[in-house]
């Protein structure tokens, strides 16, 4: 990332955000998100980054309404949770075939089953139950917490950011993803219809065939990053 006031892994993954609660613009600053340091696939008619895109990479490369995202990264790579969602448990889950196929693991725990305290069949255009994932629990913004505040972060909110090790085996292609949903409520349950929840992801560094990049962006992706890696911790120098 390169304005996050701790270190972060370079490549990383997901990025998410609820339309319920900032309506209009697809690319209205998101209430809560997963993102990475990798590269951002763009939808249709996208043509660059946006600025909170820019917050967390520097690549951009043309994409489709189907594969737009942050580039999920490759195993043992971080996730930036990043949220300004006060006082509500936030988890990150995924579906029951990325549980059963790739055995993700979030700093080394693996995921449970969440079936019991979803409230409905599936969150809005995704694939329905059975969910996995782990919950991380409320923005703590204290020195004592592992959460830190977003600085110059593109939005006249305050947002916080959790970094998070995410395991896995095998590829993890378009037709998989991960997410993170908010209990807003409070109320222990993740309801489809009340809850915040992210987008789905694109494939994995090295997995499925993300859109082809343009020339400048392909030499980047094909040499996994490490020039853009290399010009990030320059900056910071």
């Amino acid at each position: 990332m390169k304005k996050l006031v701790k270190p972060i892994a370079l490549i990383g993954l997901i990025f998410g955000f609820s339309a319920g609660l900032y309506p209009g613009s697809a690319h209205a600053v998101p209430s809560l998100g997963v993102a990475s340091n990798s590269a951002y696939i763009g939808e249709d008619g996208q043509t660059g980054l946006e600025d909170y895109q820019d917050y967390f990479v520097d690549t951009f490369i043309p994409g489709t309404s189907e594969t737009h995202g942050f580039l999920i990264g490759s195993p043992g790579s971080d996730l930036i949770i990043f949220s300004d969602i006060i006082d509500a448990d936030i988890f990150l889950l995924t579906t029951d075939d990325v549980e059963s196929e790739n055995n993700p693991e979030l700093n080394g725990e693996p995921f449970d089953d969440f079936s019991d305290i979803f409230v409905g069949n599936k969150f809005g255009g995704y694939k329905p139950l059975t969910y996995w994932g782990v919950e991380l629990g409320a923005i703590d913004a204290s020195p004592q917490g592992d959460w830190y505040e977003l600085v110059d972060f593109p939005s006249s909110h305050t947002f916080y950011a959790l970094n998070v090790s995410l395991g896995y085996s095998g590829i993890i292609d378009q037709s998989k993803y991960f997410f993170a949903v908010a209990d807003i409520n409070a109320n222990g349950l993740l309801e489809k219809n009340a809850d915040p929840f992210s987008p789905k992801t694109t494939s994995s560094v090295g997995g499925g065939k993300p859109p082809t990049p343009e020339p400048a962006t392909m030499l980047l992706v094909s040499t996994g990053l490490a020039g853009a890696a290399l010009a990030r911790l320059r900056r910071k120098t």
